[in-house]
């Protein structure tokens, strides 16, 4: 009998799979809270937003700084904590409950850098954490524009709303309390929203008009087909600081309408969506990703903050088996 001399990819592929071990999350306790994922989002010329995620239920507020060591306060700031375009009170509520924090500052002065901490409170106990110990650093976009120039004529741009669902496992439930975080690239911050915000749930709005040029400073102009990231704050998972579930999708194709659509999903050759990343090809970094969610289930009691159901290829509630099958059936394919 020959043997072959080196294994094929679908072994490969297999015992990589073979070897994966679910992480359990480590525990937390009430007292003084932990942070994560600080990310700063919605920079303006006027404003910013930073989002994170907290260990317990707890309220957020922000310090704002004229200087880098903190010592100076930027008085012109106004701080709102857990802004709601539509004022309703049980998103907040909901966001709290589950340590999604979100805080926005407005008043600012243009192409102006500013500095700030994060300041986290326990509802149940009353505890305060100030994070990061340094504060970290921001600065507000340039100038807003709303034309591109072509030829000697100027013309006018808008990008469109981006509407996108969070849901619970079970495919059915909004992901009460969520914040969907999305960036493009070319932006130089992502923007936010959260889940039922001006629009019923589960889905939330994002405004792509408030995405700023990292080269220029500028409001950036989409045409279409950029590739997005979306990313979902679910908050608490099992008493713990929960992951930030990941989307990759492309921006749909743009008429200057600022119409509300919806992003673009990345179908691979094959109509099968596994091109996870969005590269345009199915490959290790797509196999990759399918590793770390493999295992999961909506339906065996899986926490709510992990599942993916992008990663549900055969769309049964469950990423095993079935779906490995599918995704190693476009392996090595591309656009």
């Amino acid at each position: 009998m020959r043997h072959p001399r080196y294994p094929t990819p679908y072994n490969v592929l297999l015992l990589l799979l073979l070897l994966v071990v679910p992480l359990a999350a480590a525990p937390s306790w009430a007292g003084v809270p932990t942070v994560a994922n600080i990310t700063i989002t919605d920079v303006t010329t006027r404003s910013f937003s930073v989002v994170w995620q907290a260990s317990e239920a707890s309220t957020a507020s922000l310090r704002v700084f004229a200087n880098a060591p903190g010592t100076i306060p930027a008085t012109e700031a106004i701080i709102t904590p857990h802004p709601v375009e539509s004022g309703a009170p049980a998103i907040r509520l909901a966001a709290e409950d589950r340590g999604v924090m979100k805080v926005r500052v407005t008043g600012l002065q243009p192409d102006t850098e500013y500095f700030f901490q994060t300041e986290t409170t326990s509802i149940s106990t009353g505890e305060t954490l100030l994070a990061p110990a340094v504060p970290l650093a921001v600065q507000t976009e340039v100038r807003t524009v709303r034309a591109r120039t072509v030829g000697a004529a100027l013309v006018p741009f808008s990008n469109d709303l981006l509407l996108f669902p969070s849901l619970l496992p079970d495919g059915l439930s909004p992901a009460a309390g969520a914040l969907l975080v999305i960036a493009v690239a070319g932006a130089r911050h992502p923007v936010s929203g959260f889940v039922g915000d001006g629009v019923p749930a589960p889905h939330a709005l994002l405004d792509m008009n408030n995405f700023f040029s990292a080269a220029t400073n500028e409001t950036l102009d989409l045409t279409g087909s950029e590739v997005l990231t979306i990313r979902e704050f679910r908050g608490l998972c099992a008493n713990a600081i929960g992951p930030v579930l990941a989307h990759a999708r492309r921006v749909p194709l743009d008429n200057e309408l600022s119409e509300v659509t919806a992003p673009a999903v990345c179908f691979s050759p094959t109509n099968i969506p596994a091109d996870f990343n969005c590269d345009g090809r199915i490959g290790s970094g797509d196999f990759n990703l399918f590793l770390a969610h493999f295992g999961l289930s909506s339906v065996d009691g899986s926490p709510d903050c992990q599942f993916n159901a992008d990663f549900d290829l055969s769309a049964d509630g469950r990423i095993g088996s079935g779906d490995f099958n599918l995704f190693l059936s476009v392996f090595g394919a591309s656009e």
